[in-house]
């Protein structure tokens, strides 16, 4: 371990090794940072970077399962773009829409598309790649609608303007 890891990892409390880890002090609301080489950088994407030894891919997020913007929990903390940013704020409630309708273009899939996707996928006739290209949308939304983490479909968009 670097010098500068250990700094790190020295203002780091942990509780438990399942729990979150809190990075330095202050307002929990905030994300910690931490100055490396004269450069500030966020320190849950330090804990990424450390963790999985490679940087974040450019035009990534380093997102927190746990909604904690303070945890450095290296099982806590995934890598995601932008929408996937935007959906899990508004998953955890610390993202308001105010327009839904402003929205509502970006959600491509209905409730009835997710059930298909889940079904095709299952059957092993089809990668996340096939289901993207098929429903005209990236494999990582097809990710999130499988794994659960994504649940927003444009029924639900409907259903909120209602």
């Amino acid at each position: 371990m670097t010098k500068t890891e250990r700094r790190f990892w020295s203002l780091v409390k942990r509780h438990t090794p399942e729990g979150c880890w809190i990075f330095g002090s202050g307002n929990i609301n905030d994300y910690g940072t931490f100055g490396v080489a004269s450069k500030s950088i966020k320190a849950h994407r330090f804990a990424w970077e450390f963790h999985h030894k490679c940087k974040v891919p450019k035009g990534m997020y380093i997102l927190h399962k746990c909604d904690n913007p303070k945890c450095v929990n290296p099982d806590h903390l995934y890598c995601g773009n932008q929408f996937d940013n935007m959906e899990d704020r508004k998953l955890s409630g610390n993202f308001k829409i105010t327009n839904p309708a402003k929205y509502a273009n970006r959600v491509k899939l209905s409730s009835k598309d997710v059930k298909s996707i889940k079904e095709l996928y299952a059957t092993g006739d089809f990668t996340r790649a096939k289901l993207g290209k098929l429903f005209n949308i990236s494999p990582s939304v097809i990710q999130g609608h499988l794994s659960g983490r994504l649940k927003h479909t444009i029924d639900s968009y409907r259903s909120s303007n209602a």
